[in-house]
């Protein structure tokens, strides 16, 4: 192993290859743009959302012992909002200090974007469920969306 070494050391292009391996690392690490999904759900705007969270809860809740069937409606207070790479300058003159911020924007296949750091997605601000059966069912319902989607018992309305 000494002697490949001592070998690759001796040569004077040596520098150059290992500058372009990194350079081609880094190169394929570089986002280009495109969104892969992998075992993510995207979804494309705020009814999506809703409707996809609507039937995932009517799933869950209709499992539960005492319950026939259901309805839920779930309500959202924001819609998606994303958080963008950003350049800042700080200037100061004196005691003020002014920042400018600039959007970092990529091209790629001759389409520019930002680059998004984070999305959010919305968010729900009350539930409603309607279902036929068991009226003991209605306190389970309740702990299951409130662990369910994080929200406080208040904003979960549950009615046989």
């Amino acid at each position: 192993m000494n002697e490949l070494i001592k070998k690759l050391s001796n040569f004077k292009g040596i520098g150059f290859i290992i500058l372009a391996l990194v350079a081609g690392f880094i190169l394929l690490l570089w986002p280009n743009g495109e969104k892969t999904t992998g075992s993510t759900v995207v979804v494309a705007d705020s009814d999506q959302f809703i409707t996809a969270a609507e039937k995932q809860a009517e799933v869950l809740i209709c499992k539960i012992e005492g319950v026939k069937s259901c309805d839920v409606m779930i309500s959202i207070s924001d819609g998606y909002s994303y958080l963008y790479a950003s350049n800042q300058r700080v200037k100061t003159d004196g005691e003020n200090k002014d920042v400018e911020k600039e959007v970092v924007i990529v091209t790629s296949d001759g389409k520019q974007s930002p680059i998004v750091i984070c999305e959010y997605t919305p968010k729900i601000s009350g539930i409603a469920v309607v279902y036929n059966g068991d009226n003991n069912a209605a306190d389970r319902i309740k702990v299951l969306l409130a662990t369910l989607f994080q929200l406080p018992n208040e904003y979960i309305y549950v009615t046989n």
